[in-house]
């Protein structure tokens, strides 16, 4: 089974109750919540909020005045999201984060990526950050939101927590403009940080 087919199957299954979707309680939520409740909105124009699923940070940014895609591999996802908010303008797609339009390269001022890195085996978590940080245009913010493990051993996943040097790949030619972290578990952290690219 494809990862987009386990995904949109755990949706399916969820059959409309966001309890029994995993990520909905998860700590992931409440940082990116508290994130865009203080963001400088008038900073930023057109967001892409990477694995939207249920649709709830792109809500967010939309009733914030942005311009905001929001993509996910699940169609199931993308349609119970667009009907959740049914009131907002909001552009939903279902895409693929290792074949997206060409046109998203470079083109969003604001990157939302929340545990969608851990979502994705470790052999392929360094090709996903290139992904992601492909869609930020020069000037731009990415806030990432992952579980970090201490490298002294390989988690077993799904969820796979990122290896320290994982990590690093993601802020590496960015610059950190604020860090959150809090414990997760014995060996596991959980990082919300927020990087810019240079003009």
């Amino acid at each position: 089974m494809s990862a987009a087919d386990f995904f949109d199957a755990m949706y399916a299954q969820a059959d409309g109750d966001e309890a029994a979707v995993p990520w909905q309680q998860a700590i992931s939520r409440q940082l990116i919540g508290d994130w865009i409740a203080q963001f400088d909105s008038a900073r930023h124009h057109r967001a892409l909020v990477v694995a939207a699923g249920l649709g709830d940070d792109a809500a967010r940014l939309a009733s914030r005045g942005l311009d905001v895609v929001a993509f996910d591999q699940a169609p199931t996802a993308v349609e119970w999201a667009r009907q959740r908010h049914d009131g907002l303008t909001i552009d939903w797609q279902v895409a693929d984060l290792f074949d997206p339009p060409s046109a998203w390269l470079g083109g969003f001022d604001l990157v939302i990526d929340v545990f969608t890195i851990q979502s994705i085996p470790p052999d392929r978590q360094a090709e996903a950050v290139t992904s992601i940080k492909a869609f930020l245009a020069d000037g731009g913010t990415l806030v990432a939101v992952a579980l970090v493990h201490d490298g002294t051993s390989e988690p077993q996943g799904p969820p796979w927590p990122l290896h320290p040097a994982t990590f690093d790949l993601l802020t590496d030619g960015l610059d950190e403009h604020s860090h959150h972290t809090e414990a997760a578990g014995p060996t596991v952290s959980c990082h919300r940080v927020e990087l810019r690219r240079a003009r």
